[in-house]
């Protein structure tokens, strides 16, 4: 593992009341969600440079108010599309056909009903 050190004013450690120690964790965590969200990183990578689960970091997300899963419009606009086309097909299958019966099968009785 590497190690980077950063400078900060004893001030600023006073100011935020945290040890170096607090301070350095928050800082993984603040880099991992900022990381995240630029889309740099994965939740797993993320999760990993934050020290935390997967499970844990998609909690500190939301517990940041930030997206928790990144959702591409176009890619979006396109499964609603699909899903929308599935749902007509489905429909159009479930109207009564020309014999009265909903879809294209013959009006037959089901296994369970047959006269015998």
């Amino acid at each position: 593992m590497a190690t980077v050190t950063i400078e900060l004013p004893d001030e600023a450690l006073a100011a935020l009341h945290r040890s170096p120690k607090e301070l350095s964790q928050e800082m993984r965590l603040a880099a991992a969600m900022l990381w995240y969200t630029q889309g740099r990183l994965s939740h797993e990578r993320a999760a990993q440079l934050a020290g935390l689960s997967r499970i844990d970091f998609i909690d500190a997300l939301a517990a940041a108010k930030l997206p928790a899963f990144h959702v591409d419009l176009d890619e979006l606009r396109e499964e609603l599309d699909r899903a929308r086309h599935a749902d007509r097909e489905r429909l159009a299958a479930d109207l009564p056909g020309p014999g009265g019966t909903a879809g294209s099968a013959p009006d037959t009785p089901s296994e369970g009903h047959r006269a015998g």
